[in-house]
């Protein structure tokens, strides 16, 4: 079902491609070591050293963990970053090596990191007490301090771990006194530790729950009552016994979401390793995350194209509102997060390989014939121009590893495209791991000239979107906060020349938005009908949504408006070849034959027919000889 890129050569005996080896270790005294903690200590390190973006890090290397944990993982370290350093400092096991001075605990370098300075910064490094292996990392030492103190606690082994443990009682001291000094410097800072700051510290965990795989309202009811159990058996293990257990193991229906659990914002590191989430009975997904496939109005039956897919929450859940029947085209650019993606699918949506014949066949995963609980096998790797098929809940799901500005709009299956869900890169300013990651690489925000870049990549992400000739609906939204990358972007497109015939619809009626900022700039009249989540609103990631639907009686055939027509070659009928004999019933007689030469026939297979003027034609009225007719062997 993997389609190979061409002149790729694949052996008949392979079920598909070998998989990308693994990155070499960089570490070689983290032998031992949890590779959870070497991956997201190299995104720690990319992010604060060499400025990269939270996502640009975090998929730059082939990953042997979970992207979702290693994120989550990487940001909290970035978040608490210069309480853990000044800790580590403070107990003598992490010390500059080029000014032997302490961290100042602020969590912003002390001068800007240049890319010709890496080598320097990666020598201000952790040195174990006691003349042991030298850490070559900063990053991970921090994440690991960061699991010892705040998180699930150190697993697995090695000398960092050790020395780590045996410095806890003085490293709690430490890290809560420097977390205090940073809250109190944050409150007293003007323009710092607003209204949204506090909201993101604060944000519930939101879970879904997979229909999917509990299609019956006893199994989802079944589902909640055990997740209430678990977190409160975890919550008076591990609170503190000041705490009030019963009120962090609450489990509430959303009042806006069908199927979405709200859970205390405390409950998030019980959720990992919880065996309902690791069999995708429930899914980590966000409040704001949810309302795409919502807002898009999908019924079964429904062709939906994803135009940027990954990492596939929104896909899985699109998957789960068209009940059964329908289609579905994932498209994703880069093969390590269409990886990940089909991974997540298999995870969450029950999925079996397209066609006939035995689902181990396909290598992708399994759905058990008599409806039970599928068997996850290994997803494979993908690379560009690949493509996987596969069914999804009884959907048929086609995974692209292709540019979604590529895809031709006239030419199927695209012609036939209903609804298009487009969620472009952004600034990511709505999630709280990119605003710690910011804080962490010292940058205010995001520049003027990388928000220009964005927006003018997702106008042509937009524009393209509007093109396809059956589309009803397209949803565009992003995880930003930036009017220059929401209504201005859908302005700009609208107003392009020819106009699409495309008008912003109402997306969700009983979603009611949170009074607009009046030092923005004025919005369109539609704005109104468009999704803005608050996080101090709403409880949830910032988020924007606008739907599109097709204005009546403007469906798209080819050469509609916004749509380039489809131009056919014409066939070209063959010319009536003539005879130089029958020049005689020619108009002009054998006049017009005189002033004609003889024509020859087509080469044959090894023949050369000769063809002339026949005895007594043009030519012995002429006074020339007759060339009488003659087939030659050639």
């Amino acid at each position: 079902q993997v389609s190979p890129p061409p002149g790729f050569d694949r052996p008949r005996t392979s079920a598909r491609p070998p998989r990308p080896a693994p990155a070499p270790a960089l570490w070689a005294w983290a032998l031992g070591m949890s590779t959870l903690y070497v991956e997201a200590g190299r995104v720690v390190d990319a992010v604060v050293h060499e400025k990269l973006g939270l996502k640009a890090a975090l998929y730059r290397a082939p990953l042997g963990s979970d992207p979702r944990v290693v994120c989550k993982l990487a940001a909290a370290t970035l978040g608490h970053r210069g309480a853990l350093r000044k800790a580590l400092v403070d107990c003598g096991l992490l010390v500059d090596r080029t000014s032997g001075a302490a961290s100042s605990g602020t969590g912003e370098d002390d001068e800007e990191v240049r890319p010709a300075k890496r080598q320097k910064q990666i020598e201000n490094v952790a040195s174990v007490s006691g003349g042991a292996k030298a850490v070559r990392e900063e990053g991970v030492a921090l994440v690991m301090a960061y699991d010892l103190l705040a998180g699930q606690g150190l697993r697995g082994g090695g000398h960092l771990s050790r020395e780590l443990k045996a410095h806890k009682a003085q490293l709690q001291v430490s890290y809560k006194e420097a977390e205090a000094n940073a809250a109190a410097e944050a409150s007293n800072r003007p323009g710092k530790g607003g209204t949204n700051a506090d909201a993101f510290e604060d944000l519930p965990r939101y879970v879904r729950v997979n229909r999917l795989l509990l299609p019956s309202d006893s199994e989802a009811a079944s589902l909640r009552n055990s997740l209430a159990k678990t977190l409160l058996k975890r919550a008076k293990d591990e609170a503190k016994e000041s705490d009030n257990a019963e009120e962090l193991s609450q489990v509430a229906a959303d009042k806006l979401v069908p199927d979405l659990l709200v859970l205390h914002p405390r409950s998030k590191p019980w959720l990992q390793g919880l065996e309902d989430v690791d069999a995708g009975r429930l899914v980590l997904q966000d409040r704001s995350s949810c309302l795409a496939a919502l807002a898009a109005g999908l019924t079964p039956g429904t062709f939906v194209l994803d135009a940027c897919s990954a990492p596939g929450s929104k896909t899985a859940h699109a998957i789960e509102l068209l009940l059964g029947r329908g289609r579905m085209i994932a498209c994703e650019k880069d093969p390590r997060r269409a990886t990940a993606l089909v991974g997540r699918l298999q995870l969450i949506s029950a999925m079996r390989p397209a066609g006939k014949g035995s689902a181990r066949r396909g290598g992708v995963g399994g759905e058990a014939a008599d409806g039970g609980a599928a068997t996850a096998l290994p997803a494979p790797a993908m690379w560009p121009g690949a493509k996987l098929r596969f069914r999804a809940g009884g959907v048929g799901v086609e995974v692209r590893v292709d540019d979604f500005l590529k895809c031709d709009p006239r030419k199927p299956p695209f012609c036939d495209v209903e609804v298009l869900l487009v969620d472009p890169s952004c600034s990511g300013s709505g999630l709280p791991e990119h605003r710690l990651a910011d804080a962490a690489a010292g940058r205010a925000g995001v520049g003027v000239q990388r928000l220009r870049r964005l927006a003018a990549f997702q106008r042509l992400v937009l524009a393209h979107a509007l093109r396809f000739p059956k589309a009803r609906t397209v949803v565009y939204s992003t995880c930003s906060t930036h009017q220059a990358e929401n209504e201005d972007v859908v302005s700009a497109v609208l107003a392009e020349n020819p106009r699409p015939p495309f008008d912003v619809a109402e997306a969700l009626p009983w979603w009611k938005n949170a009074a607009p900022d009046k030092a923005s700039k004025k919005l369109p009249a539609w704005a109104s009908m468009c999704i803005r989540c608050d996080p101090a609103e709403h409880r949830c990631r910032g988020f924007f949504l606008c739907r599109l639907d097709r204005r009546a009686g403007t469906f798209a055939l080819a050469g509609a408006e916004g749509v380039a027509p489809l131009r056919r070659k014409k066939r070209r009928r063959p010319a009536k070849r003539k005879l130089a004999g029958d020049d005689a019933a020619a108009p002009g007689g054998a006049a017009a034959s005189a002033q004609t030469p003889a024509k020859r026939g087509k080469k044959g297979g090894g023949l050369r027919i000769a063809l002339g003027p026949r005895p007594g034609g043009a030519s012995a009225a002429a006074g020339r000889p007759a060339a009488p007719s003659a087939v030659a062997a050639a």
